[in-house]
């Protein structure tokens, strides 16, 4: 806490393994709110987050909109914890686009009218005119001025509220594997990667409580996602079944470029699924043909990260990489 009060130069918040539960989260989150730091990412895993900690979590995004990372795998939020975060994400996501969308239209209707004023009100000397609007000699070399500048060099002040625009929440990575999530849980999360999501990241390791039906609803949302690049399903117990919807997905979605699929008990048949779906993205989206070879041969395209580390890793933008070691 005393970090965060006196420190600006926190971006990245990684309390892991730490027993936080719901009442230190909310003694964490007005510290955050305090601090003077553009904390993006907040790593939250192996903690003792429940249903109420999502709350929390959902007030603390109205107040820090620039967090675009949000992890937290081996929790306790169960399906009522995650239908509250990914509900309340999704509302904030619109709300804070549409703030923005007004407060931009208003900005330039008050622009409009300020000009409109102007031009009635003053009698521009030509010279002064010509400095506000063309380019003016400085060493770094010429540039045109932006329209409140102008408006400052005919003698009018900027619009209220021009320079302090609304921030959009946008979330670009959420991790909620490990904790607990069933059927229900799952079919709300598709639900909001259909309609809602902007992640570029998903994780949903250790998440065996759902049925093959819910399974399906997540992976047909994804074919009509196109910007998750990386999805971590280790240790979910899909088995060759829950493989091929998988398989049926990929062979349609834009965007994925690694699936994460340790200790999942896949045989041959959904070993031959994967491969079927990676041919036809190798037809359709130019996989590599040095990847396609490493994939045929039986070896791992990369080391697969533990579900509990930073998701960033490089990915070749034209390959798609299965990661599974048995």
């Amino acid at each position: 806490m005393a970090v965060l009060d006196a420190s600006d130069a926190v971006e990245q918040l990684v309390l892991r393994n730490t027993d936080l539960t719901d009442d230190l989260l909310l003694s964490l989150a007005r510290a955050l709110r305090r601090s003077p730091s553009h904390v993006t990412m907040l790593n939250l895993n192996l903690n003792l987050i429940g249903p109420y900690g999502a709350h929390v979590l959902l007030d603390l995004l109205r107040d820090k909109p620039q967090v675009t990372g949000l992890h937290l795998f081996g929790n306790k939020l169960r399906d009522h914890g995650v239908q509250v975060l990914v509900s309340g994400i999704a509302a904030l996501q619109e709300q804070t686009a549409a703030d923005a969308a007004a407060a931009h239209q208003e900005a330039l209707l008050l622009l409009q009218a300020q000009q409109q004023q102007q031009q009635q009100q003053q009698r521009v000397d030509p010279e002064l005119l010509l400095q506000a609007e063309e380019v003016q000699s400085s060493s770094s070399g010429p540039r045109r001025r932006s329209g409140p500048e102008l408006l400052l060099l005919l003698g009018a002040g900027p619009p209220a509220g021009w320079g302090s625009p609304v921030r959009i929440f946008t979330l670009l990575e959420l991790d909620v594997g490990g904790n607990g999530l069933a059927s229900d849980g799952l079919r709300l999360l598709a639900a909001y990667m259909r309609r809602h999501s902007f992640l570029r990241y998903l994780g949903l390791a250790r998440t065996a409580g759902a049925d093959l039906a819910a399974w399906k609803e997540l992976f047909d949302s994804l074919k009509e996602n196109s910007c998750l690049a990386h999805i971590v399903l280790d240790e979910s117990d899909l088995g060759d079944p829950g493989v091929r919807l998988l398989a049926d997905a990929l062979k349609v979605t834009g965007g994925l470029r690694r699936v994460d699929l340790d200790g999942n008990d896949i045989g041959d048949v959904g070993g031959n699924d994967l491969m079927a779906a990676l041919l036809c993205r190798t037809q359709e989206n130019n996989i590599s043909a040095g990847l396609m070879r490493r994939i045929q041969e039986g070896e791992s395209p990369v080391v697969p990260p533990d579900p509990d580390t930073n998701p960033r890793q490089a990915v070749h933008p034209e390959e798609t990489q299965i990661v599974h070691r048995g």
